[in-house]
């Protein structure tokens, strides 16, 4: 919507690890997000020049199995915990600032 010319890429491989990062700690609410997703895709992979259309769609499907599996309420603190860990190394603070985007 907002860069219409603008190439990206989408590549079918979720957080595992470290496990703090996975998925699987999620709550399953997150799997809203996989679904709006999933129907840019559907809506728009005849449209676009590269796309495997049902590899994104197996694994948008694998990813919305995982969501949750797992559950950690306090997913987010320690997530956090990570990323500010993460942060020293880096000598950023942008994955903080990412972080207080994705709150649902």
């Amino acid at each position: 919507m907002y860069a219409p010319n603008k190439e990206f890429t989408w590549y079918g491989n979720f957080v595992n690890n470290p496990k703090e990062m996975d998925i699987e700690n999620l709550p399953k609410e997150y799997i809203q997000y996989i679904e709006q997703a999933e129907q840019v895709v559907k809506n728009r992979a005849s449209n676009l020049k590269h796309v495997d259309e049902g590899n994104m769609l197996t694994f948008f499907e694998t990813m919305k199995q995982r969501i949750g599996t797992n559950y950690n309420p306090e997913y987010k603190q320690h997530a956090q915990v990570f990323l500010e860990r993460k942060q020293t190394v880096k000598k950023t603070d942008k994955l903080i600032k990412l972080m207080e985007n994705l709150d649902l």
